[in-house]
């Protein structure tokens, strides 16, 4: 657990299980258009394989009227839709450099909200222990590699894009 220690807690605005799945989406305000990004939605162990791909995209080519979402899809007690979190919200700037800006408390913040997802699930002192159950389709290992892909090298390279 290298960049775990000195990050302080994040209280969630939903209680993450097993069956949560997060979104990417690209919403313009202009011509109320929503993009639908990568595969929709998706559970954590892939979720954040496509991280560094959204940020960049946003701080790269972000039209002033667009906005980029990342959510978290709840399961329904019923067959009613999900419910629909928003974890980060960015909101499309004239210029980079302003994207930038906007970006590093948010790029921040989701490394903290992301640590505390996994933590539902896997524990701090052992990252090799499950202590939740996840989702009964997928290998606790997945779950693993995704956390500790997620540990040590996609934290540091979503901080790449904001220095």
């Amino acid at each position: 657990m290298s960049l775990t220690s000195n990050l302080p807690a994040h209280d969630l605005t939903f209680t993450p299980t097993g069956t949560t799945n997060y979104l990417m989406s690209i919403f313009n305000s202009k011509s109320k258009d929503r993009d639908i990004l990568n595969e929709g939605g998706v559970p954590l162990h892939k979720i954040v394989y496509s991280m560094y791909d959204f940020f960049y995209q946003y701080i790269h080519q972000c039209p002033i009227n667009t906005l980029y979402y990342i959510s978290a899809l709840l399961k329904p007690d019923t067959d009613c839709r999900p419910e629909v979190r928003t974890l980060s919200k960015l909101n499309g700037k004239a210029k980079m450099v302003q994207r930038i800006e906007e970006a590093k408390p948010i790029i921040e913040t989701v490394i903290v909200q992301f640590y505390t997802i996994f933590y539902t699930f896997i524990s701090k002192e052992n990252t090799n222990h499950t202590q939740k159950s996840y989702r009964s389709d997928t290998n606790k290992k997945e779950l693993i590699n995704a956390f500790q892909e997620f540990d040590t090298k996609i934290v540091a390279q979503l901080r790449s894009l904001i220095k």
